[in-house]
């Protein structure tokens, strides 16, 4: 029996792999076509595509794709390749499919706080999903799949963190953001500075609803922030390498 074989370096580049179709017919005009990949690109892309001549003279889509979902060590894998509005990809199954899957090769990294793209079809619950029903990595014990907590923060000052785990734990649920913003999401601060009298920062509300100009909010926010700076700078506040 003769078969097509494509390498792995060409399924796993889309620039490559997505101009290359597959198409299989019939006798009575039906017919399978796709790329290579199993990514529709295409109006006429689909798994079964028949002509229906009681309806009118048009080919009609009766199965668009299918995807396919490895189960292994507890963990899902979904094979699929979906195209979505600005090029963007999920769940990107290609990538998963010439590569041995197994306990110890395979990582995903994220952070669903900082997942902005839902308007682009982006799904961070498949990422939540892993992340709830992974047990923290037991280095002793050494069982997969597991997850790693990377919170620690060497970039800012306490008071930074401090602030920023107050306010996002307020704002932050499940129902709100997707997520709960609890000890697993907070930052822990790391970073050695030396102490410091003043606070580390500052909260301040722009009141807006009396803008008799109707200048822009963001306008408004920058304005002020621009003139915050020069009050800071024309009294003497410096930072020094180190400050944090």
């Amino acid at each position: 029996m003769s078969y097509l074989r494509f390498e792995k370096a060409l399924m796993t580049n889309l620039e490559e792999a997505l101009p290359r179709e597959l198409l299989r017919t019939n006798r009575s005009g039906a017919y399978s076509c796709s790329t290579i990949v199993d990514c529709n690109t295409r109006k006429y892309h689909g798994l079964l595509v028949v002509p229906v001549p009681e309806l009118d003279d048009e080919n009609h889509v009766l199965l668009s794709s299918l995807d396919v979902t490895v189960v292994q060590h507890g963990a899902e894998f979904n094979l699929g390749l979906h195209k979505y509005q600005g090029n963007n990809y999920s769940p990107k199954g290609h990538s998963m499919l010439f590569t041995a899957i197994s306990r110890n090769n395979l990582f995903r990294v994220g952070d669903v706080k900082q997942s902005i793209y839902s308007f682009r079809q982006a799904m961070p619950g498949i990422f939540i999903e892993l992340k709830n029903a992974y047990k923290p990595y037991d280095r002793a014990e050494k069982k997969f799949p597991a997850k790693i907590l990377l919170g620690n923060n060497f970039r800012s000052r306490k008071g930074v963190t401090d602030i920023i785990n107050f306010v996002f734990s307020q704002l932050m649920s499940s129902e709100s953001g997707d997520i709960e913003y609890n000890s697993e999401e907070e930052l822990v601060p790391l970073a050695a500075y030396s102490e410091k009298q003043e606070a580390a920062t500052e909260l301040h509300l722009i009141d807006t609803t009396d803008n008799a100009d109707e200048t822009d909010n963001d306008t408004v926010q920058a304005t002020y922030i621009a003139d915050r700076i020069t009050e800071m700078v024309e009294g003497g506040f410096t930072v020094r390498d180190g400050d944090g």
